[in-house]
């Protein structure tokens, strides 16, 4: 997005991340935010969506954009990237990334693994709200109309 243009987009994607490589999702994240820095305008909206699922790399790139851009973080996250369903017996799962193959007991881990999740997610919000940058977060499980009108009447607010 240069020069004269006034509305456009930048998709970047890791549809075709390297599974030899754990940090492929990490160094996505990285770059897009690296590029959003160089080429977008200033003063630009930005969205940046995303699972936030690994953790992030680089707070400055974040620490850049949102100083720079008005930041909008968008989490979408499925209800199982939040917490395990209840059930008894031994699952196996795999790790998209890594292909690693686990077998695990849900029952035993359920209280964990969403502890853990709603942390990363909190510590998520946190980064952003300390870098002046928005974040929405979004249930794939639930609609979005009620969560985006709520935070863009909250933003409309906050700017009057």
């Amino acid at each position: 997005i240069h020069g004269d243009i006034k509305k456009g987009y930048i998709l970047i994607s890791n549809k075709y991340p390297d599974h030899e490589k754990n940090t492929q999702y990490i160094e996505y994240i990285d770059k897009a935010t690296d590029f959003v820095f160089k080429h977008a305008n200033n003063g630009s909206l930005i969205f940046l969506i995303s699972d936030f699922i690994y953790p992030i790399n680089s707070e400055k790139n974040f620490r850049m954009v949102a100083k720079k851009f008005d930041l909008i973080g968008v989490m979408v996250r499925d209800p199982i990237d939040m917490e395990l369903p209840a059930g008894k017996g031994e699952v196996i799962v795999q790790d998209p990334v890594s292909k690693e193959v686990l077998l695990i007991n849900p029952s035993k881990i359920r209280k964990e693994y969403k502890s853990m999740n709603t942390s990363d997610v909190n510590k998520m919000h946190n980064m952003m709200r300390k870098f002046g940058a928005d974040l929405l977060f979004l249930n794939t499980g639930k609609s979005f109309v009620e969560p985006l009108i709520g935070f863009f009447k909250r933003r409309e607010s906050e700017w009057s």
